[in-house]
């Protein structure tokens, strides 16, 4: 007489258990990219101290206007412009994405001077296409690393409507502005930034203009968020 037969095998594997270890691979390999930008960082500084020394040299034995100098100095700034370059993207690697609500969205990142250095104290926010600030969308000052984080959580919207507030959200062509400790107007975005919900977004902003030309920021922002000045004496 035949027997029943089951099938054998190993159960399915648990789904918050491949999400852990999903997680932890990616961790893993951001971790191991991070190391590899950060290798990358030391050869192009140790190539700029290098050509330094060359470029010293050179300088001493034939003059500050020999080609050979000029072209060891032309060497040197590259060198660095690429340690820069290869030291944001460090940053970005190494930065953790903030907690996003499921039908929110975040927008972080830092803001760079001319030369990549981090600055601190300026202030982020949203403005739309007739550059009106989105207030609703609040704003956020850059710390000592350059660092700005904006969140927006349809939950928690003036609307009663989550889902009116979320779509509102999208629809919203929303620009990134930044003021300086002045007050003034140091970056417009050229195009929309596009929210993604249920995702954080990295942007690095690095300000190439001067920002006296910029204008004034909004009021709001003035009022709420801009350095308060102390009082000399």
């Amino acid at each position: 007489m035949a027997s029943d037969s089951k099938a054998s095998g190993s159960a399915p594997p648990d789904v918050s258990s491949l999400s852990s270890t999903l997680a932890d691979a990616l961790t893993q390999a951001d971790q191991a990219a991070a190391a590899r930008v950060q290798q990358a960082r030391t050869v192009y500084l140790a190539r700029a101290s290098q050509l330094s020394r060359t470029a010293a040299e050179l300088k001493a034995q034939f003059g500050a206007s020999d080609a050979g100098v000029k072209r060891a100095e032309a060497e040197i700034a590259a060198a660095r412009a690429a340690s820069s370059q290869v030291a944001m993207l460090h940053q970005r690697l190494t930065t953790p994405d903030p907690p996003v609500a499921p039908d929110g969205w975040v927008l972080h990142g830092r803001v760079f001077g001319e030369s990549r250095k981090p600055i601190a104290g300026f202030t982020v926010f949203f403005a739309d296409a007739a550059k009106a600030f989105q207030q609703a969308y609040g704003f956020s000052s850059t710390d000592e690393t350059g660092y700005f984080l904006l969140q927006f959580d349809a939950g928690r919207a003036a609307s009663s409507d989550k889902a009116a507030a979320a779509k509102e959200a999208r629809a919203t062509e929303l620009f990134v502005e930044v003021t300086d400790l002045k007050g003034r107007l140091a970056y417009l975005s050229d195009t929309a930034f596009q929210p993604v919900i249920g995702a954080a977004v990295y942007q690095d902003i690095v300000l190439t203009e001067s920002a006296s030309t910029k204008g004034e920021p909004p009021a709001q922002v003035r009022k709420v968020g801009m350095p308060k000045r102390q009082p000399k004496g």
